[in-house]
């Protein structure tokens, strides 16, 4: 029961966190982020723990990244137009 609520958690963290890239413009980035995570935290489950710290380190890097990036909507094209 413990690790089913745990799986519940750790899938609403990852979640929250592709909506975090999402919401600031970069989609796919969100999405593999997610992606990311859960199979990060789906491994460990399965006691995969060098697997599993290094596919969530990942995640965690995608989501980072996508906090510092600039939102899309406000980046320029060459052509002085907007995205």
């Amino acid at each position: 029961m413990m690790m089913l609520f745990s799986q519940v958690i750790l899938f609403f963290t990852a979640l929250t966190a592709g909506k975090k890239c999402a919401a600031r413009g970069y989609r796919s980035r969100g999405l593999v982020a997610f992606m990311v995570l859960e199979v990060g935290y789906l491994l460990m489950a399965f006691q995969s723990w060098l697997a599993s710290v290094i596919l969530m380190g990942a995640g965690a890097w995608i989501v980072l990244r996508c906090i510092n990036l600039p939102r899309r909507a406000t980046l320029h094209t060459s052509k002085g137009g907007t995205v």
